[in-house]
C-alpha cells in the first residue's frame, strides 16, 4: 500500500514496483465537533503525566468513548473536524499540555478543520449583501463548503503536521485578551441580570445592536489610529476582530462598483439593516445570549465566565455545519431549553453532553451498526488487519516515537 486519496487508493507490487490505483466507494461521514472539555479529557487518559490522569482514566466512559469515535473514524464514518476554538484554548493549557491536546484534535480531525466565528460571519455578511446588490436571496456557506478538506473523502494513511510551538509572545497576549475580556461579559452579565425584558425582547435587542456594535468597534479603531502616538508599540495598532468582516464587505462593494467614496456610508446602512440581524450566526448566538440572560434574571448566582461566551462564539458559527456536537452540560442544557431546541431540531443536529452518557455512547455505535460488513473489510484491507483494535496505544505510540527523537 503506498498512499490513499479520498477516492482511491495505491498499490505496489513488491517483485516488478508496477502501481496500480484502485477505486475507492464514496463515504458519508458524520461531522461530529468536541467541545474543548471532551478534548481536555481524552488528552488527560492518554497522558499519564496529566495530574488528573488517574481520575479520567478510572471513569470506564471516556475509555469507551475515545474506542468508539476512534473506530468511527477509522471506519470512514465520521470525523470530527478540528477548529481555531480549539487551537487557541489549547495554546494557553498546561494541563493537559498543548502538544498532548493538539495530538488528540488533530487525532479525530482526520485533517479536516472549521474556520473561526469571525471568517464564518463573514462569509454569511458577504453572501447576504451581494443578495442585495443582486435582488436575489442570500445563499449561505453549507455544511460541506465550510468545512476545509473533503468530509466525505478516505483519509490517507500517514499525514504530516506542522507545530510552530507555542510562542510565549502570542500565549501571553492571548490571557491578557481572555482577561479584558472577561471584564467586559462580566459588565454585560450584571446588565442582563437587572433587566426586566423577555426572552424574545433581549433576543431581539441583542441581534439588532450586534450589526452597530460591529460598525462601532471598527470606527473606534480608525479614529485610535489617527490619534496614535506613531511611536507606541505595534501591538496597540492590532486591528479588532470586526476589521475582518468590514475587509470582507468592502471587497464586495468594490467587486459591484461602488465608489471609494461611499462605501462607508454603504456599510453602515448595511450593519445596520434588520436583515443583518437575521445572519445565521447573529441568530444562534442572540439566542444563546438571551437565554443566558433569562437563566440570571430567574435567579442563577454564578456569572457566566469568558468560557461561556467563547463557547457561543463557536456554536452560533459551528452548529450549522455539524451533524453532532459534544458540549459542557451548560450549553447542552441551553440549547435544550426553548425556542432554541425546536430551532436546533429543525436543523437536525444532535446535541451529545454528559448528561446522558449512555446516549452519546449510543449515538456512536449506532453510526458503527450502519456499516455493512463489505465496508469494514475494504476498511482493513486498506489501513490495515488491526486498524481497529489498539486505540489506547495509537496515540501513545505517536508521543512516545515523538519525545525520543532528538532535539
Amino acid at each position: 500500500m503506498l498512499s490513499v486519496g479520498e477516492r482511491s487508493y495505491t498499490r505496489e507490487c513488491l517483485g516488478c514496483r508496477a502501481t496500480r490505483a484502485i477505486d475507492l466507494p464514496p463515504v458519508s461521514k458524520h461531522a461530529i465537533y468536541l467541545d474543548q472539555f471532551v478534548i481536555s479529557n481524552v488528552a488527560k487518559l492518554l497522558d499519564t503525566t496529566c495530574k488528573s490522569h488517574v481520575r479520567v482514566k478510572a471513569d470506564s466512559f471516556w475509555t469507551e468513548f475515545y474506542g468508539a469515535l476512534g473506530r468511527l473514524v477509522t471506519l470512514q464514518l465520521a470525523a470530527c473536524p478540528s477548529s481555531l476554538h480549539q487551537m487557541m484554548e489549547s495554546m494557553v493549557s498546561e494541563d493537559p499540555s498543548y502538544q498532548s491536546l493538539r495530538d488528540v484534535y488533530e487525532y479525530f480531525s482526520g485533517g479536516l478543520s472549521l474556520p473561526g466565528h469571525q471568517d464564518i460571519l463573514s462569509a454569511q455578511a458577504a453572501a447576504l449583501l451581494v443578495a442585495q446588490f443582486d435582488g436575489a436571496e442570500p445563499i449561505f456557506p453549507s455544511r460541506g463548503s465550510a468545512i476545509e478538506g473533503c468530509l466525505d473523502g478516505w483519509v490517507d494513511r500517514a499525514r504530516i503536521t506542522v507545530s510552530f510551538g507555542r510562542p510565549a509572545e502570542l500565549v501571553e497576549g492571548s490571557k491578557a485578551e481572555l482577561k479584558q475580556a472577561e471584564d467586559a461579559w462580566t459588565r454585560i452579565a450584571e446588565r442582563w441580570r437587572t433587566s426586566t425584558e423577555t426572552y424574545e425582547e433581549t433576543r431581539e435587542a441583542e441581534a439588532r445592536d450586534y450589526g452597530p456594535a460591529l460598525w462601532r468597534s471598527w470606527m473606534q479603531y480608525q479614529m485610535s489610529l489617527l490619534q496614535a502616538d506613531p511611536n507606541a508599540p505595534a501591538a496597540l495598532f492590532l486591528p479588532p476582530a470586526a476589521a475582518y468582516t468590514i475587509v470582507q464587505l468592502q471587497e464586495v462593494l468594490r467587486w459591484k462598483g461602488v465608489d471609494g467614496g461611499k462605501q462607508l456610508e454603504v456599510l453602515a446602512a448595511f450593519l445596520h439593516s434588520p436583515g443583518f440581524a437575521k445572519l445565521p450566526y447573529v441568530k444562534w448566538q442572540s439566542g444563546l445570549f438571551a437565554g443566558l440572560a433569562r437563566r440570571l434574571r430567574a435567579g442563577q448566582k454564578r456569572t457566566p465566565s469568558r468560557g461561556t461566551f467563547t463557547d457561543v462564539e463557536m456554536i452560533a458559527s459551528l452548529l450549522p455545519h455539524c451533524d453532532a456536537m459534544f458540549l459542557d452540560k451548560e450549553m447542552a442544557s441551553l440549547l435544550d431549553e426553548e425556542p432554541l431546541r425546536t430551532e436546533v431540531a429543525r436543523l437536525g443536529v444532535s446535541i451529545l453532553s454528559l448528561r446522558d452518557r449512555p446516549a452519546v455512547l449510543r449515538y456512536l455505535t449506532d453510526i458503527e451498526a450502519q456499516a455493512r460488513a463489505e465496508h469494514v473489510a475494504l476498511v482493513k484491507d486498506v489501513y490495515g488487519e488491526s486498524c481497529l483494535d489498539a486505540w489506547m496505544e495509537r496515540l501513545d505510540g505517536e508521543r512516545n516515537r515523538r519525545d525520543s527523537e532528538p532535539r
